[in-house]
């Protein structure tokens, strides 16, 4: 007969065995069964859009076996929200590697309280998705890749045209936010989340203007900035060679091509990082590029003021709502940082 002792001694031993591989002490852990596979390269809330209108079980039950405490957008950005080991021991064949891949590195600079709003429309207060509709035409399974939730992804590199982020038909912005709270049985991400209208329908734009390589070359300076280690010697091969003063030591460089919106109410200065500023990013490029994207109402995140008409650019409500609704999602995050 073993011992309890023996018992204890030989599951510790498994537990350790376990924790050398990444792996986790699963026994008495409750399965979640027959939930899609996460597809390489897609972004977390899109494989969490996936489960949910798999019809396997609800928005709540997801949250309540996940502890997911917040909008699983914020997660996309800020990993430290959610624990991907504990979730990973929910399933089966999905590794918490593949999970953590699937939202951006804890040391990205996408998650300051400043550059925010590089994966967040401020003052429209929802998360940016932007999708091709090629991209999801050749999808075996429709998904929203990681890149898509960046206001800088301008363009679809496989097939040179320009990204949409908004139904075709109902003009209604992609939000997987809200589409997760009535996600619907056997729904595809390729159809618009109100009207049900095919996003893959959605026709190329003409490039009459030449914006695609301006385009292509900005998002990929930009792409390369997302780790601390690389932003500096990115920062010099953006087209102005923009320098910060003593006082903006502390924002990460790629903050110096954000848009700042300040306004004066009296007795203080309201202010917000809003998005890019596209007169620094795309210099002698900015009118043609601003006009495109004015006509065809595209990319809302990207501001076309110089800092010489900045100030009170925006109201003063406008603001406030702006800045209210976003120190409250940066409470929220900083809040549940250190997850158990």
């Amino acid at each position: 007969m073993v011992s309890r002792t023996n018992v204890m001694v030989l599951a510790q031993q498994v537990k350790s065995e376990l924790s050398r591989r990444g792996e986790a002490w699963q026994i008495d852990q409750q399965k979640l069964l027959g939930l899609p596979d996460i597809v390489a390269g897609e972004v977390f809330s899109s494989w969490v859009w996936r489960c949910i209108a798999s019809g396997r079980l609800s928005k709540e039950q997801l949250r309540k076996s996940w502890k997911l405490k917040q909008s699983v957008t914020w997660a996309d950005i800020a990993p430290s929200l959610v624990n991907f080991q504990k979730i990973a021991n929910t399933l089966n064949d999905v590794s918490s590697k593949a999970l953590q891949a699937s939202a951006w590195d804890a040391n990205s600079n996408l998650a300051h309280p400043e550059t925010i709003c590089l994966s967040t429309d401020i003052f429209g207060q929802r998360p940016i998705y932007r999708y091709c509709p090629d991209c999801l035409s050749e999808d075996q399974i429709p998904h929203i890749r990681k890149t898509w939730r960046l206001a800088w992804t301008y363009i679809c590199a496989k097939h040179q045209r320009l990204m949409e982020e908004k139904c075709p038909h109902c003009h209604t912005y992609m939000d997987l936010d809200q589409a997760i709270v009535k996600a619907k049985e056997s729904a595809s991400i390729s159809n618009c989340q109100t009207c049900g209208q095919d996003l893959t329908s959605c026709p190329t734009r003409d490039d009459g203007a030449k914006l695609l390589e301006p385009l292509f070359h900005a998002q990929n300076i930009l792409g390369q900035s997302l780790k601390h280690n690389q932003a500096l010697n990115v920062y010099q091969q953006l087209p102005l060679g923009l320098q910060g003063n003593a006082e903006e030591k502390n924002l990460t460089e790629l903050s110096r091509i954000l848009m700042i919106f300040r306004s004066y109410d009296g007795m203080d200065v309201q202010s917000v990082y809003a998005g890019i500023c596209g007169p620094k990013l795309f210099a002698e490029d900015t009118e043609r590029i601003c006009s495109f994207f004015a006509k065809h109402r595209l990319f809302r995140n990207t501001f076309w003021f110089t800092e010489s008409v900045v100030y009170n650019a925006y109201d003063l409500k406008t603001l406030k709502r702006a800045k209210k609704w976003l120190h409250k999602q940066i409470k929220i995050k900083l809040i549940h940082q250190d997850i158990p």
